[in-house]
């Protein structure tokens, strides 16, 4: 399954590595960074084990769990052949206003 990268998620992921280097340490931030990458390996070999976010627009988007930084989500959807990562955020913002039309 090709993974495809929106802008906004670049954007988030970098200021996510940013943010924790800055208020934690380098090594939180490496420990982060590497923890999206073993989680989205993980979605995707298995696409459908994010949870499926009725109450998000557009329709078909799913959340999961940054391996060991459980309070960050990875938002994405599903097709066919292809991941679609939308946006990784901390799970304790307003996640409406992040996909507000």
């Amino acid at each position: 399954m090709k993974l495809l990268f929106s802008s906004v998620f670049e954007t988030d992921f970098a200021e996510g590595v940013e943010y924790l280097a800055r208020e934690a340490n380098k090594e939180i931030a490496t420990r982060w960074e590497n923890s999206i990458y073993r989680t989205l390996a993980l979605l995707q070999k298995n696409p459908q084990l994010g949870r499926v976010r009725r109450d998000l627009q557009p329709d078909g988007i799913r959340t999961y769990a940054v391996k060991d930084f459980p309070r960050y989500l990875i938002f994405y959807t599903a097709r066919e052949k292809e991941l679609v990562l939308l946006r990784v955020k901390h799970g304790a913002m307003n996640l409406h206003a992040l996909f507000a039309t």
